[in-house]
């Protein structure tokens, strides 16, 4: 099954790259450009069950980042999915509150494919090590480039 995210930024070209990187990876992307729009989405399980992470702005006009977090770790159906925050905010503030919020990883922006095929591989290769009952690896291999 090919690996499908949501990709949720208030700003269309972030999204369109976002969208762009996760298909050179073989990946499927749905975007939305708001966090209302994103819980709109995430709102019916069997929608959300098609996501196997989403990718969060955290500064976005209306409702956070942040908040929208806050809103899908109270979900049942949504409260495992993973969360990689995507930040230009680099304060280690922000990035507590996230993680004290339920984000999995962060990726600053502007973000290059190497940080997004790392971040997924932090969140979706321990995921996998964990279904398969292996011990955790030091560094995900599941989405790098086979050498």
């Amino acid at each position: 099954m090919v690996p499908k995210f949501l990709v949720v930024d208030d700003d269309a070209e972030a999204r369109t790259l976002m969208s762009a990187m996760l298909e050179s990876l073989g990946c499927e992307s749905e975007t939305a450009a708001s966090g209302e729009e994103s819980l709109k989405i995430l709102k019916e399980p069997s929608k959300a069950g098609q996501f196997d992470a989403i990718f969060l702005d955290i500064m976005m006009p209306g409702m956070s980042g942040l908040d929208v977090l806050r809103e899908l770790k109270l979900m049942p159906h949504t409260k495992e999915l993973p969360i990689l925050m995507l930040t230009c905010l680099g304060s280690s503030e922000d990035i507590v509150k996230g993680y004290q919020g339920g984000a999995d990883y962060y990726i600053p922006k502007p973000f290059t494919k190497d940080q997004v095929v790392y971040g997924l591989d932090m969140v979706l290769g321990e995921q996998q090590q964990e279904e398969d009952g292996e011990e955790k690896k030091e560094t995900p291999t599941h989405f790098l480039p086979e050498a």
